[in-house]
């Protein structure tokens, strides 16, 4: 409970500054929860480059920059299962 209360401290900066949603900020707490700060750490990187999968689709079909938002949950999903299934293996 500790390590999400944390997580939601350090990333609230990025929800004030709309870097990040709120729903983005309580999976990556919920997730806080059940790992460990390192696994954490590696889940929320591993979603920021996965989240450039999105941002290379729009600039190459040139679609306009200026208010483009990239949802995040998916990514920190896919970084979780991919941290959980490294792992397993």
């Amino acid at each position: 409970m500790i390590r999400a209360a944390l997580v939601i401290m350090i990333l609230l900066p990025l929800f004030i500054v709309k870097s990040l949603g709120a729903g983005d900020v309580k999976l990556i707490s919920v997730i806080a929860i059940y790992l460990s700060i390192e696994k954490v750490l590696q889940i929320f990187i591993t979603g920021i480059f996965l989240s450039l999968i999105p941002l290379t689709h729009t600039i190459i079909t040139k679609q306009r920059m200026k208010n483009i938002r990239i949802p995040m949950a998916p990514c920190f999903t896919a970084a979780a299962l991919l941290v959980c299934i490294k792992e397993v293996i």
